[in-house]
């Protein structure tokens, strides 16, 4: 019975722009920037003939009730394969799902590696990411996330598309830097990316963020410029607001998580533990993660 197993770190975007009007899925996605995180999804997939194909999806050791995205990736290899599978799949994440950690983008990728390994890399691996990609556009998951996940670290996306297609540029971070974040609650990626008036809102706030960042591409100018496009936005909730003002007083910019009732921020030395603290009293439990650097990859 073959079996894979790949890993793709999740990610926080700050900021965004909808690019959704190019008809082929591989062009459709999104501008912006996202950081990296060390934790994310792994998926182990495994595959045994049968008379007809079935896929079980878990996530943790439970079974999965709607599990669009990954039912549309394997729906997208068995397709291809032509063949007829019992297909295995695992995925395992500590990260909160629907809370803005790119969750969604994480297991699409990390499932289309494996499963592109147990049935003999028919595809290369910017293919591979491209079906992952296709699978979160067209469920309408996500827009970015696979490409940001793909290589990792602070990501610039300077034009929409699936990996190898969209241009993107990597922001040099410190090594000490940390990623401080905390959620209290999933807001619907998909209803948010559906509803035309929030897709507006978010292109009017987003627009020329990407040329102002490469301007100050580091992790501060990263935080002040989600800040803006969150403020601009309206969509954080009373707590977050909280966080926010809480972390202008005491020097520690926050932002919010797109898309879920998430704040972050991106620090270092002792100012990490102060951020931190600052969660905890604005009534967040929070979570320190170093940077992820590299994409994802089997493991």
């Amino acid at each position: 019975m073959p079996v894979a197993t790949a890993f793709a770190p999740c990610q926080i975007t700050g900021f965004f722009t909808i690019q959704d009007k190019a008809k082929n899925p591989l062009r459709v996605g999104s501008t912006g920037a996202g950081v990296n995180l060390e934790e994310g999804v792994t998926t182990t997939v495994s595959v045994t003939e049968a008379s007809r194909s079935r896929t079980t999806i878990t996530l943790n050791g439970n079974i999965l009730p709607n599990p669009v995205v990954s039912k549309e990736v394997v729906r997208q290899y068995l397709h291809r394969d032509g063949r007829t599978w019992n297909v295995r799949v695992s995925h395992s994440c500590e990260l909160p799902i629907g809370c803005g950690y790119g969750t969604s983008g994480a297991g699409a990728l990390s499932l289309s590696f494996s499963l592109n390994q147990v049935l003999g890399e028919p595809l290369t691996s910017f293919e591979a990411a491209a079906v992952a990609h296709q699978a979160e556009v067209t469920t309408k998951s996500g827009l970015g996330t696979v490409t940001s996940v793909f290589f990792g670290g602070v990501l610039v996306r300077l034009t929409p598309g699936s990996p190898g297609l969209a241009r993107v540029t990597k922001t040099p971070i410190s090594d000490s830097s940390r990623v401080v974040s905390g959620s209290l609650g999933p807001l619907p990626t998909r209803t948010a990316l559906s509803n035309r008036r929030f897709a507006n809102r978010v292109n009017t706030c987003g627009s020329g963020l990407v040329q102002m960042f490469r301007r100050q591409s580091n992790d501060t100018g990263f935080l002040l410029i989600s800040r803006r496009f969150a403020d601009c936005l309206g969509s954080a909730s009373p707590r977050l607001k909280g966080l926010f003002r809480l972390g202008d007083e005491f020097g520690v910019v926050f932002s919010m998580m797109m898309i879920g009732e998430s704040g972050f921020t991106i620090v270092s030395g002792r100012m990490v533990e102060e951020a931190a603290r600052l969660m905890r009293v604005a009534g967040f439990v929070p979570r320190i993660s170093r940077i992820a650097n590299e994409g994802a990859r089997l493991v």
